[in-house]
């Protein structure tokens, strides 16, 4: 039984999907928006930030599983808006060295 994290974070949606032996068991998100539309990267940015840790503790729940049963992590490395990759492969990396787990 495998299990892998993602982080999606390409644009304006932080996301966290958790497969196992290739289901989907969860899929979180939560999408920046701005009052007239469209999007402002560094804006993006920081909405990933302040939502990531959530977005993770909603996914696990959803999962039914506890972090210690995550295998590896992956994470969106493009194409997509530079600041917001780089958040979503922060928190991926900062995941994986917390829990002794590869990045794939």
């Amino acid at each position: 039984m495998v299990i892998v994290l993602g982080v999606e974070s390409t644009a304006h949606t932080f996301g966290v999907g958790i497969v196992k032996n290739g289901k989907v068991i969860a899929n979180k998100r939560d999408m920046y928006t701005t009052e007239r539309g469209g999007i402002i990267p560094m804006d993006s940015a920081k909405h990933h930030r302040e939502v990531c840790a959530n977005i993770y503790l909603e996914a696990l729940k959803e999962a039914g599983i506890s972090e210690i049963k995550i295998d590896a992590i992956a994470f969106s490395q493009g194409p997509g808006l530079p600041p917001c990759l780089i958040e979503g492969m922060k928190f991926a990396k900062n995941l994986s060295k917390k829990l002794g787990k590869p990045m794939v």
